[in-house]
């Protein structure tokens, strides 16, 4: 993410917004901090590669993996 992240000028916060954004889902940020609320609304200034979008569905663990929660079997 960090790769990803300095490639664009951008923090690992909004290459994961902007991951999330290019699924086609709409992503909801919170803070009550400025300049991170500011943050949030500049990810629609750059696009991740399909390889980048490759490089983070890859990454072991993410929870966003879940794109379809149909599909997910959730242990209790």
């Amino acid at each position: 993410m960090q790769e990803i992240a300095i490639a664009h000028g951008k923090t690992t916060a909004q290459v994961s917004l902007r991951w999330i954004l290019q699924q086609g889902v709409v992503p909801l940020p919170k803070s009550v901090h400025a300049n991170r609320i500011k943050q949030n609304m500049e990810i629609f200034d750059f696009e991740l590669t399909d390889e980048e979008m490759a490089k983070i569905f890859a990454l072991k663990d993410l929870g966003g993996q879940c794109k379809d929660p149909d599909e997910v079997i959730f242990n209790y």
